[in-house]
């Protein structure tokens, strides 16, 4: 079968050009047009019918597409053959904890995956507590290290951050903890991006998508679901995940360092500053500095 690729035209989502011109700054236009035409190539290889560009990719282009059976399917576009081959790798490695590959081009990195129906409702305390347990497999030699992801994300919030005294001083605290913990790890296989956005609860259970695959400390992964606000009042989520947790010092100095970095002016910043100024005690704990950190801006 030949797919006729140009039935009706694609159209870059605005938000979706937003958020690649973030990164990509003058160069976007060109990339998006490079990655839909590569896009509508391996459609038309794949055999499978393209029908939407699909909002809020941050650095990927995903476009919706359908498989001979009528079945929906995603074709994803990754930011770099590297970051493509890592992700398509993890999700195969993670079989039903994750959407099935059904097809890859090494060459750039894209893959073509199971598109995940969603029920609308969010995965409770177990659901996360189980998926996670399911992802933290044992490292594979290609992994990256977290750190790489991690300090993308310090650069990310020292640059907002930027003339703001209080929040510098708590990313100043915030780096020396996570650089502690990174040397205390005992690595496994992490998403390296798990928070709300990318758990999608299905009739079976909740399942990754999105991840940035990595070696790292298994604690991080939940660290930043308390820690982007994805499992309610931080407060209560760490009460509650502390229960079972090994080791609930270093899951509460991997949320409280996270809540800084992710710490953003505006919805939900009272519960994230409360929980960061009520745990303060964990920058001299791990030894980031002998006095707590200064207040956050109300």
């Amino acid at each position: 079968m030949t797919t006729t690729l140009l039935a009706a035209p694609l159209v870059i989502p605005e938000s979706l050009r937003r958020n690649i011109a973030y990164f990509r700054g003058d160069a976007a236009d060109a990339w998006l047009a490079d990655a839909l035409d590569l896009a509508q190539r391996l459609a038309d290889s794949w055999h499978v019918a393209p029908e939407t560009i699909l909002e809020g990719g941050a650095m990927s282009l995903c476009m919706l597409c359908r498989l001979e059976d009528g079945s929906a399917a995603v074709l994803k576009i990754p930011e770099s053959r590297g970051a493509g081959t890592a992700e398509s790798s993890a999700l195969q490695m993670w079989s039903k904890s994750a959407p099935d590959v059904l097809a890859t081009d090494q060459r750039s990195g894209a893959f073509l995956m199971e598109f995940i129906t969603a029920t609308g409702t969010q995965p409770n305390e177990e659901d996360i507590a189980g998926l996670l347990d399911r992802l933290h497999v044992p490292t594979t030699p290609r992994l990256h290290p977290l750190d790489d992801v991690l300090q993308a994300r310090i650069g990310a919030a020292a640059a907002r951050f930027t003339g703001l005294a209080p929040e510098t001083g708590a990313l100043q605290d915030a780096a020396a903890v996570i650089a502690a913990l990174q040397r205390t790890a005992q690595p496994t296989t992490v998403h390296g991006d798990f928070q709300a956005k990318n758990v999608i609860h299905t009739a079976t259970g909740a399942l990754a998508i999105d991840p940035l695959p990595a070696a790292g400390d298994p604690y991080s992964d939940l660290g930043l679901w308390i820690g982007t606000g994805s499992g309610g009042p931080r407060s209560a989520a760490i009460w509650h995940y502390s229960e079972a947790a090994a080791d609930p010092r270093r899951l509460l100095a991997w949320a409280w360092a996270l809540t800084v970095l992710e710490f953003r002016h505006g919805r939900g910043r009272r519960d994230a500053r409360e929980f960061i100024e009520g745990n303060r005690h964990i920058a001299a704990d791990f030894g980031a500095r002998d006095s707590p950190v200064r207040a956050l801006a109300a």
